[in-house]
């Protein structure tokens, strides 16, 4: 928000949509320090992303999904999770999909 002179409440103009700013995250812990990562960035919804029309083919573009069991969850329900995402990556059913966990992902990761 800062590289771009916004604040909370501003709205911000991406593609063909229009969105206030409802939060500014302060710290990344798996953000990289890659070329790529100096851009501002924006997180939204898919269906905002939708309505931005900006993705179109050849787009550069990553979707992250932290997974965390909740309170009643199984003790195995993260590593069954990770088999699964596995078994599909593996097979071929997941096209560009890479899965890091805090063991296995960057050094930035294992820190959180």
């Amino acid at each position: 928000a800062d590289g771009l002179g916004l604040k909370l409440g501003d709205m911000l103009l991406l593609g063909d949509g229009r969105f206030k700013l409802a939060a500014i995250i302060d710290t990344e812990p798996d953000r990289g320090a890659g070329f790529m990562n100096f851009a501002p960035r924006v997180m939204l919804t898919e269906g905002d992303l939708e309505a931005t029309h900006l993705v179109q083919p050849a787009s550069r573009i990553t979707y992250r999904l932290a997974v965390v069991p909740g309170p009643r969850a199984a003790p195995d329900a993260v590593r069954r999770f990770v088999a699964g995402a596995e078994r599909l990556i593996e097979g071929g059913g997941l096209r560009g999909v890479r899965l890091e966990s805090l063991e296995s992902g960057r050094p930035e990761m294992r820190q959180t």
